[in-house]
């Protein structure tokens, strides 16, 4: 997988006890240190694998905040990826257009 598309799967478990023990937790009764040790793993808590090729090498549908840099490798060709806080008239989808050794994300335009 890509080393830069970070996944909550990807801390140590521990840390995934951590984090889940968290997020139980209502935000607004969560303490600073919390609130902080959360923050600093944003991208983990925000990507998402949805769906690996069928020789399960390659990201074929994931999510996220962020869209994957330009030039990682890992993903499929035509890989989708759904932006989860694009902006309201937008669509938010991505697709690979690049290659599996360096992706190159489009937004499909909206119909």
């Amino acid at each position: 997988m890509p080393q830069n598309f970070l996944t909550l799967s990807d801390l140590p478990a521990d840390v995934q006890a951590q984090v889940n023990s968290i997020l139980a937790i209502p935000s607004a009764k969560r303490t600073a240190s919390q609130t902080a040790f959360l923050n600093a793993r944003v991208p983990h808590l925000s990507n998402v694998v949805i769906r690996m090729d069928p020789a399960n090498t390659y990201i074929a549908e994931c999510s996220g905040t962020s869209v994957p840099s330009n030039g990682l490798s890992g993903f499929a060709k035509n890989c989708f990826f759904y932006k989860t806080d694009a902006v309201a008239g937008t669509s938010g989808l991505y697709t690979n257009v690049g290659t599996i050794s360096s992706c190159d994300f489009k937004l499909v335009t909206n119909a």
